[in-house]
């Protein structure tokens, strides 16, 4: 390798490695004696010698050049999407931005969207939990918010609004009467996601923050996304929509609808950062769409792209993801299509889409499991190997065979690319596992992706969306105090995990004083 090619190399490894929290610098192969393969991967290897790990291993040069192209590309190796997307920003502002800059940017903003849904997640269960806690906190005004945030779970889940418990002549009689059937008025457009209601007035109780709240989610639905952003980022994370009761004795409340409210303000960024990109720009603007729930719109984008994928992606595309090649986008184009496809109510098109998608890689079987798993059908357990370690062989086996043509190879390993495409397949393993409804065998594999030396942290390795992930699988199977760890561990690089976090707090201590312990117990 030339010395100039050697230092850009060398440039990329230290943007990722010569940062805290980079524990590992694994060699090319996993460690120990290789193990009979429980799967044929012959498929498998024929895959990664097309694929861009094997590009890398050969020449590191174009790696190099990515991580120069922009400051956040070493933000998101390191695992810092917020920081990302700031660098990433500022050259989307600063002129006529490249492919790899949008891409960037759409990949920093929807790990961002990604990680907030599961937080989301969090908080809806916690709601039901803390609300149907045997509590008077708060008096006859606190149960009247506690049956409204209940009322607003049940709408989140696509159930019908349900505000009969509310007296109309009560603390939320404005609430009430603007949630009926033909209510006009500001607040109620503004309950109804409409601009035209920014900034109404809200009862005794309510915060100015949940105003804020209701209204960057209507300016999210009118398209004023840098309004909406500029709003959303001034409203701290941690501060409840409603407080009532006295100073020394109050009870706060947090909107289940809202709670994913970042996964929508951070998924709007991601398409307005794409603007026009054609090509497989599309897939993460798909990828958004479906995040906020317009499933027609992400499928009229799509059918296009699996009609006619680009022959050739760029690294900017496939680095740090379970695609080794352009095909792999493809099919996970088509994957995403069949998702789309049935929430647009397209069954039968879904299922045609599903049953296209190929089986002989490992990758292929996943990818094809999440997309059914997406479907309602059952998750195909055997997809993924028990033995995780057989597809960081099978990648770090083609490099070996390389031999003196591997002269990225260090990169490769100080990067710790094979493992980190492991973790990228196994961690959408998990996904479609959670989707199924098993979080038992979703945490599992979110355990086995995670780097151990950073445990329950950001790291190079573990990126914000799985530790959050792995915080709600957690809260799923009634292990509020591990979800917890997460989340504390996850403050400092993702602060939107306060209020979920402070609901978790509660919830511990509540099962402290069940089991006649102390509060401080529970924490």
């Amino acid at each position: 390798m030339k010395p100039s090619v050697r230092r850009i190399a060398l440039t990329a490894a230290l943007l990722v490695c010569g940062v805290p929290g980079c524990s590992e610098r694994a060699p090319r192969n996993t460690p120990g004696a290789p193990a009979a393969p429980s799967v044929d991967v012959t498929a498998d290897r024929a895959r990664v010698r097309e694929s861009w790990v094997l590009g890398v291993a050969k020449d590191a040069s174009a790696l190099g050049t990515l991580a120069q192209s922009n400051a956040g590309w070493g933000k998101l190796f390191t695992s810092d999407p917020a920081g990302a997307l700031a660098e990433f920003d500022a050259a989307l502002k600063g002129g006529t931005p490249s492919e790899a800059i949008r891409t960037g940017a759409a990949r920093a903003a929807i790990e961002l969207a990604t990680a907030h849904a599961a937080v989301a997640d969090v908080v809806a269960v916690l709601t039901e939990r803390l609300s149907r806690a045997k509590t008077d906190a708060g008096g006859a005004e606190g149960a009247a918010w506690r049956t409204w945030m209940l009322s607003r779970l049940a709408a989140r889940t696509g159930q019908p609004l349900d505000v009969s418990g509310l007296a109309a002549d009560g603390p939320l009689a404005s609430l009430v009467a603007a949630v009926k059937p033909g209510a006009t008025g500001p607040l109620a457009a503004l309950l109804a996601g409409k601009v035209e209601g920014l900034d109404a007035p809200l009862p005794a109780g309510a915060m100015a923050e949940y105003a804020a709240r209701l209204s960057v989610a209507a300016l999210i639905s009118a398209g004023r996304i840098p309004e909406a952003v500029s709003r959303f980022e001034r409203i701290p994370p941690n501060a409840p929509d409603v407080v009532v009761g006295p100073a020394d004795g109050s009870v706060s409340f947090r909107d289940p609808a809202l709670a994913d409210l970042g996964a929508r303000v951070y998924a709007a960024r991601a398409i307005d950062a794409l603007g026009a990109a054609p090509g497989w720009g599309t897939l993460h603007k798909a990828r958004a769409l479906l995040l906020l729930g317009r499933a027609a719109e992400a499928k009229a984008a799509l059918e296009p792209l699996v009609a006619a994928p680009p022959a050739d992606a760029p690294l900017a595309e496939l680095v740090l993801t379970d695609a080794l090649t352009a095909a792999d986008l493809a099919l996970e184009a088509r994957a995403l299509l069949a998702r789309a496809r049935h929430g647009a109510g397209d069954a039968a098109g879904a299922k045609a889409d599903v049953a296209a998608l190929p089986t002989d890689t490992i990758g292929h079987r996943v990818l094809k499991t999440w997309a059914s798993t997406g479907l309602g059908e059952a998750l195909d357990g055997a997809a993924f190997p028990d033995d995780r370690a057989l597809l960081a062989r099978t990648v770090g086996a083609e490099i070996d065979a390389l031999g003196a043509e591997a002269k990225g190879a260090a990169d490769v390993a100080a990067l710790n690319l094979v493992e980190r495409y492991a973790d990228a397949v196994e961690r959408r393993f998990a996904d479609a596992a959670s989707i199924s409804g098993a979080p038992e065998v979703a945490l599992k594999h979110l355990e086995n992706a995670e780097d151990k030396g950073a445990a329950f942290a950001p790291s190079p390795r573990n990126g914000v969306a799985a530790l959050a992930r792995a915080a709600r699988e957690n809260v799923r199977i009634g292990r509020p105090r591990v979800a917890l760890k997460y989340f504390s561990r996850l403050a400092e690089r993702f602060p939107a995990v306060a209020a979920a976090a402070d609901m978790l707090r509660d919830v511990l201590t509540i099962r402290a004083m069940d089991q006649e312990g102390g509060a401080a117990s529970g924490q």
